[in-house]
């Protein structure tokens, strides 16, 4: 009959990951001084922005505040801690050595027998190599050829010709961004004029060409308004008019759109400031 083994909670999960956090900070990240591994560094930033200007200053107000009801104790705990390292702890240490010694005598070669022995060559090999192992080979080989005799070899030839092309390629890549670093600055300030001189002559053009575009566009708009009311509208109106006479529609007539005078009357462009290199 197998037990039901009680499964942890939520909470209890997190109180064993936090411990376990902190076991392994205490023991890794306090020689770890250039916080070199990534929980060394999550805790060091925890600690920095969490832990110092939060937690800390509290504790230690409360420790403040508490010292003189702790200050009378002191002797008690003095005491207390004398007899335990001159009674207590030589005792725990020699049982703890006698529980060891017990345990590397007894108890690991019949762990080792009964784990390693019987329980993994004497159950778990033989079921895998007679059961489960053939079948992954047959199934698996070929895949398995395929990769090594294929896959393999092609990776290994597309790693070596992109090395020798980046090898090859390196140098002349760093000549050409370290020349165009240097004439950066001389090829803007030779271009720069240039470039002044051609914006102030196209730009009188160009605020013509936008004026013209937007006359036709307007006129555009014009036409295809009167084509609309000309060509459209009659249409609909009778549309509209058999609809009212089978059904009950409101009576709404077509209104045509029209354009005011600010509308058709095209506005100049707003200037531009000059271009500023």
């Amino acid at each position: 009959m197998v037990r039901n083994v009680p499964c942890l909670r939520p909470f209890q999960l997190l109180l064993l990951a936090l411990s376990a956090f902190v076991v392994y900070t205490v023991a890794f990240c306090h020689d770890d001084l250039p916080q070199k591994s990534p929980v060394c560094k999550a805790f060091d930033s925890y600690r920095t922005h969490i832990i110092d200007p939060y937690i800390k200053p509290p504790i230690e107000r409360l420790i403040h505040h508490s010292e003189p009801y702790i200050d009378p104790l002191k002797p008690y705990a003095s005491a207390t801690t004398a007899y335990a390292r001159a009674r207590v702890i030589p005792r725990a240490s020699a049982l703890l050595d006698t529980s060891l010694a017990h345990y590397d005598a007894q108890v690991a070669p019949r762990l080792h027998w009964l784990v390693v022995d019987r329980f993994w060559n004497g159950i778990t090999k033989p079921l895998y190599f007679d059961n489960l192992h053939p079948y992954l080979e047959r199934h698996t080989r070929p895949h398995r050829i395929f990769y090594h005799k294929v896959i393999v070899p092609g990776a290994r030839k597309v790693v070596s010709r992109t090395h020798s092309t980046y090898i090859r390629v390196l140098p002349h890549a760093q000549h050409y961004l370290v020349n165009a670093q240097a004439n950066a600055g001389r090829i803007y300030e030779t271009v720069r004029p240039h470039v002044l001189r051609v914006y102030q002559r196209v730009r009188p053009h160009a605020v013509v060409l936008l004026n013209q575009a937007q006359l036709q566009l307007l006129c555009l708009t014009k036409k295809a308004g009167d084509m609309r009311r000309e060509f459209v509208d009659p249409h609909l109106r009778k549309i509209l008019d058999k609809v009212g006479e089978n059904g009950d529609p409101a009576d709404s007539p077509l209104v045509a759109p029209v354009l005011t005078e600010s509308e058709t009357t095209p506005h100049p462009f707003q200037m531009n400031p000059p271009l500023t290199i």
